[in-house]
């Protein structure tokens, strides 16, 4: 596997779980995401059971506030990104102890390529609860963003952070083994790409490509030998 292979075949995992696991982080706090994500359509990035509604902040000389409650009903499948991102806000200033909607509009932000925005985010949910493993990830994927894809100390400390809060969830493992990866200790990726794959569900379509991982890691291991 050339080198060029060897850095796309992460990246290609790393989107995929990524996108995993802002699904699962939705499903969780009660709402739907719609399998496109927020990539695909940034709009249709929403939890139905969010039950969030905002109003549209382009519209002139109409009070935030009549605008938020008309649009109580509003399908959150169907809301813009800034629709998104403004109703988050409400919401978490409305729920001061809860880290959800600033971990969804860290989220959010980071896939419209605002990642230094996302960080605040991340930073305000984690004041909240610093444990919160969705937050640690969002805040590392964020600061890995800043780098353009580079895993720097500060992200992987994050990660790290987030596998002791998560040890189960396989995001903070695979940022782990790709850390290793693209800083050539190939020894220590050819540990961390296995936890990544015990860690897959058994059905899971990137069980390959961490399987390629752990090949080309334990073959440029033995070549060093």
């Amino acid at each position: 596997m050339n080198a060029a292979l060897f850095l796309s075949v992460p990246a290609a995992l790393l989107g995929g779980l990524a996108a995993w696991w802002v699904a699962r982080a939705y499903g969780r706090a009660g709402g739907k995401l719609g399998p496109a994500l927020i990539g695909a359509g940034i709009g249709l990035v929403a939890a139905a059971g969010l039950y969030l509604a905002i109003g549209r902040p382009a519209l002139p000389d109409e009070p935030f506030r009549p605008r938020l409650a008309a649009l109580l009903g509003k399908n959150p499948d169907e809301m813009t990104a800034n629709e998104l991102l403004t109703v988050l806000d409400a919401r978490a200033k409305m729920n001061p102890a809860d880290p959800a909607p600033l971990i969804f509009s860290g989220e959010i932000l980071t896939e419209l390529g605002r990642p230094d925005l996302a960080i605040s985010q991340y930073d305000e949910a984690l004041a909240r609860n610093a444990k919160s493993a969705p937050a640690l990830i969002g805040l590392g994927r964020a600061q890995v963003a800043m780098e353009q894809g580079k895993i720097t100390p500060e992200a992987l400390a994050s990660f790290r952070r987030a596998g002791e809060a998560a040890p189960e969830d396989p995001i903070p493992w695979l940022y782990q083994a790709l850390a290793a990866s693209q800083d050539g200790q190939y020894a220590d990726a050819a540990v961390l790409w296995p936890e990544v794959l015990k860690r897959l569900p058994s059905d899971d379509p990137r069980r390959r490509m961490a399987e390629q991982m752990i090949a080309e890691a334990r073959a440029k291991t033995a070549q060093r030998r």
